[in-house]
């Protein structure tokens, strides 16, 4: 049996650091490319939390978790020796991958055209804010900023006079939209034998990943979309109800007459069946806000898995909303490996799985690397470089994104 995995054979230069641009190097990291994470030893990746020693640094559970399968190399690129490494390495790579400002591979002498003449058909992908041109190219940002001024923030409340809700998983949906990004430029190059320089702008992936039609919507003069919380455009009544026990809930979703007729009987109320009023669509929309009164009273003494699966036997739309540990005990993830077990004892047992499948799956996960474990191995093995080219760090030449007294 062939387990080859589909990115078997690509390297990976990852410069990024915070959420957005690691995230889109695991990824690629999960499906075999050997991913060489390249960290500033003097300013950390934020990730690794805000110790600046080998026992808080090489144990935070975030970076166990976004920089699994990868591996750790510390380079300082302003200093000569250092980008003389660095380059070597892109020589030997496919693909570089960076999520800082604009600007900055270019103030330290690897922007495209230099790597592109170290190596003709490299790929770089760059995540920033706004994108490298533009009169906001300039501006930093992260998610909370993008979801703002993407106008993602303006769909995400419960009613048009409502105040606005974080949707606090923008650099997961960057980052996904990154990896996609680089398969597909890799497929690129194995066609035409072309690099390529992706310049992504995180707003314009996010607002057209996620608020595409209502964009398109506003643009065919059909009017400005409100927020409307947990209510469908074409389904009624539909929403998020509470449940026994706390921050227990449901969603319901009634997509047809013959659901709601179903739901009155799994609800043990037949007279509601027999309304005129509630017949369709428009006359229970019409009704909304006192239906979901009814149905929180209905929910509010059940189990959310007894709602759903009470309601689910008789063809309504019901599903609970799940913690953590209701998705790690969850039968449907389990019977589908969604969880991969570590490969390094019980220190971390089971990783999240991934957003999307590639044969043949992935059947286990390194955790996130020791800082610069692979300086030696990469340096001279891999670039064969002498000896004296390793850098080696102390623990006290360490910095962090939380030092405030850090000046780059």
């Amino acid at each position: 049996m062939n387990n080859k995995q589909p990115l078997d054979g690509v390297r990976i230069v990852d410069l990024t650091h915070e959420w957005a641009g690691p995230h889109a190097a695991r990824l690629m990291a999960d499906f075999g490319a050997e991913v060489i994470k390249v960290e500033y030893f003097r300013r950390m990746d934020v990730m690794r939390g805000h110790v600046a020693s080998e026992e808080g640094f090489n144990s935070s559970i975030r970076l166990r978790q976004l920089a699994r399968n990868k591996r750790s190399m510390i380079l300082d690129l302003h200093d000569t020796r250092d980008a003389s490494v660095f380059a070597d390495l892109v020589s030997h790579s496919d693909a570089v991958i960076s999520n800082s400002r604009p600007g900055v591979l270019t103030r330290l002498g690897f922007d495209y055209p230099r790597l592109k003449a170290i190596r003709e058909d490299i790929i770089l992908i760059s995540l920033s804010s706004n994108g490298a041109t533009g009169p906001e190219a300039s501006y930093a940002g992260y998610g909370g900023g993008i979801e703002a001024t993407s106008g993602l923030q303006s769909l995400t409340g419960y009613d048009a006079d409502s105040e606005p809700r974080r949707v606090r998983e923008m650099d997961v949906t960057n980052g996904i939209v990154a990896a996609a990004s680089l398969m597909t430029a890799l497929v690129r190059r194995q066609r035409e034998g072309t690099g390529s320089w992706i310049d992504l702008s995180e707003i314009e992936a996010c607002s057209h990943a996620l608020a595409g039609e209502h964009l398109l919507a506003f643009a065919s003069n059909a009017g400005v979309v409100t927020p409307r919380g947990n209510r469908h455009p074409n389904h009624a009544p539909h929403g998020c109800y509470k449940c026994r026990g706390e921050d227990e809930w449901v969603v319901i979703s009634i997509d047809s007459d013959s659901a709601w007729k179903n739901w009155c009987e799994a609800a043990c109320m037949p007279e509601l069946a027999a309304d005129e009023l509630l017949a369709n669509v428009e006359g229970r929309r019409a009704l909304h806000d006192e239906l979901d009164s009814l149905i929180g009273q209905w929910t509010a003494d059940l189990d959310k898995l007894e709602v759903m699966n009470k309601l689910q036997a008789v063809g309504v739309i019901a599903g609970p909303v799940m913690s953590v540990q209701d998705l790690h005990g969850d039968r449907h993830l389990a019977a589908r490996d969604f969880f991969i077990p570590s490969n390094r004892g019980t220190g971390d047992p089971v990783f999240p799985g991934v957003p999307f499948r590639l044969s043949p799956g992935i059947s286990e996960c390194r955790p996130g690397p020791a800082l610069g474990e692979a300086n030696q191995d990469v340096t001279v093995n891999l670039l064969g470089r002498p000896e004296p080219d390793v850098r080696h760090v102390r623990d006290e030449a360490v910095g962090t994104d939380f030092d405030v007294d850090f000046h780059e």
